[in-house]
């Protein structure tokens, strides 16, 4: 029989399991609000888009930004990577 203690760590060396359960489920919360802004963010630059006939580069950037944050969460959370996302990391990392 084998000793429990040699079982390959799934986690990564820095958390274990419940740390991991417990970032993942901060970053489901912080998903959920993300996807809000993203919303905001999508109102915005339509109704910029029909009022200035032209899109918003600033809100264009942020969004772009937003969703390169949701993407590194959606990893995460998954479980396909260990790299935590802001705010454990820096914003454009």
């Amino acid at each position: 029989m084998s000793d429990p203690h040699d079982r390959p760590q799934s986690y990564g060396p820095q958390d274990g399991p419940w740390a991991r359960a417990l970032f993942t489920v901060l970053l489901l919360v912080l998903f959920r609000v993300a996807q809000w802004v993203l919303t905001a963010v999508g109102i915005v630059q339509v109704l910029w888009g029909i009022i200035a006939r032209e899109r918003n580069l600033a809100v264009a950037e942020f969004g772009e930004s937003l969703a390169r944050w949701l993407d590194r969460c959606a990893r995460y959370i998954a479980g396909a990577t260990e790299d935590k996302p802001f705010p454990w990391t820096r914003w454009d990392a």
